[in-house]
């Protein structure tokens, strides 16, 4: 149960990372997507990190080249949502 709230946390943390419109525009699938693609690496690399000032997205960006392909690839679709959205 700890992961699944710290995996929220770290998920809203990104989330809030962008802005209000991002969160919004972050579909369901696309969360379930990192969530299942991405929860091993966050507990690897992140598990210390407190969401809020960009802590999170830091933690991502310096730790990328580390995460398994199927978080990698989960990320780059995440953001290239994002920017499509914008």
């Amino acid at each position: 149960m700890r992961h699944s709230v710290m995996i929220g946390a770290l998920l809203g943390g990104l989330v809030l990372a962008g802005s209000a419109s991002a969160q919004d525009a972050m579909s369901p699938e696309m969360k379930q997507l990192f969530v299942q693609n991405c929860r091993q690496d966050l507990a690897t690399y992140c598990s210390g990190v407190q969401p809020g000032n960009g802590a999170v997205k830091g933690c991502i960006r310096d730790n990328f080249r580390s995460f398994s392909q199927p978080c990698k690839s989960a990320l780059r679709q995440m953001m290239a949502q994002r920017s499509q959205q914008q």
